[in-house]
């Protein structure tokens, strides 16, 4: 079987999304060996082996993005005839012959249940398109069950089409972490988010600077790259007291991003609703204490293991960070929770096997 990758959102998002897609595609090339694969990129990508097809992106054009994933991209696969298809990232695959399967992977449906927090085309495209590409696709990935859920909850339907793939992390040796010219002898909790109002950056800062009133050793560090509507954040940080105890360091290097988490007090995620989470798994996989928002999209290996906090509520959030800078038993016992709960998550299976193996329709 011939399968085709779209990576569109691999070279243009520096997020969350960029790395589980980077991994489902190892992860699916690795189980399945059997099958032909290539990747669809706007360019070339050094770290991913596999046949790579460039379709670079105007920046004389306008839109030429979505323009080349409506017209220009189902053109090449329609002469290149592949068995399936898999748009990593919500839109797509688009006007497609009937004689190629499609598979769509969805992380999340906040543009749609949370509109407010996102920019107004984000929640059009959405709202306007995703009825169309859940119909016609043959098969939905979803990164969670609460995904999973959100999309049979909202649309009604389409339960029989899905698929959980949840995030996939590699192991690493700690030994091959070489720090990259920060100082890391002061203490820090580390954030990790795209500056947007979804990750509830402002709580974050509000509860540190209450933190802040018992301690005068501790730095915030926020790492993410720009995102959108972030001007009540930014307008928070300027006239913070303790701006200068926090530290933005925008967009990381996969290096960079695991040496801070391995230099990290305890990590901090504050986010209103996710699809995943994954940098919970991430600091978990370092075995960070960590301290979560509490909210419906929180997976189920981190509820009962996290000290919780409603999004909101700034108070018992500076009061989790000030239990585990003093208190080092209770630092442990979080410590141990969270590398349990990364352990716990290395033993479940996702359900592709439907798609790549068990599916007579693709065969």
């Amino acid at each position: 079987m011939r399968i085709v990758f779209l990576g569109d959102c691999i070279t243009n998002q520096k997020a969350g999304i960029h790395y589980y897609a980077i991994n489902l595609i190892r992860y699916i090339i690795k189980k399945y060996p059997e099958h032909q694969y290539c990747v669809v990129l706007t360019r070339l990508l050094p770290e991913l082996s596999v046949e790579q097809i460039i379709v670079p992106v105007s920046k004389w054009i306008p839109f030429h993005l979505r323009l080349r994933q409506i017209f220009t991209i189902p053109s090449l696969l329609n002469k290149l005839q592949p068995d399936l298809v898999i748009e990593l990232a919500h839109f797509g695959p688009f006007n497609l012959r009937s004689s190629i399967k499609r598979v769509t992977v969805i992380h999340d449906l906040t543009p749609i249940t949370h509109p407010k927090l996102h920019p107004w085309s984000s929640v059009i495209t959405h709202r306007f398109l995703m009825q169309k590409i859940l119909t016609r696709a043959t098969f939905i990935i979803a990164n969670s069950d609460f995904t999973r859920d959100q999309i049979v909850s909202y649309f009604g339907k389409f339960d029989d089409k899905i698929c959980i793939a949840y995030p996939f992390v590699h192991s690493f040796e700690r030994n091959d972490l070489v720090p990259v010219g920060h100082d890391s002898k002061n203490p820090y909790f580390l954030t990790v988010g795209t500056l947007e109002p979804r990750k509830n950056h402002v709580t974050i800062l509000k509860a540190f600077e209450i933190f802040c009133q018992y301690d005068s050793e501790y730095s915030l560090v926020i790492v993410g790259g720009e995102g959108w509507k972030n001007y009540r954040f930014k307008k928070a940080l300027s006239v913070s007291p303790i701006k200068n105890r926090v530290i933005l360091t925008g967009y990381l290097t996969r290096h960079e991003l695991l040496i801070r988490y391995s230099q990290a007090r305890a990590f901090i995620f504050a986010s209103v609703v996710e699809g995943f989470g994954l940098p919970m798994l991430e600091a978990s996989q370092f075995g960070l204490p960590l301290i979560l928002a509490e909210n419906a999209s929180l997976p189920p290996w981190f509820r009962d293991t996290g000290l919780l906090f409603k999004p909101a509520d700034v108070n018992t959030l500076s009061l989790h960070m000030q239990h585990l800078a003093s208190k080092p038993d209770l630092h442990r016992t979080y410590s141990h929770r969270s590398k349990e709960a990364y352990s716990n998550y290395q033993k479940v299976q996702g359900q592709i096997d439907r798609i790549f193996v068990e599916n007579p329709m693709i065969d």
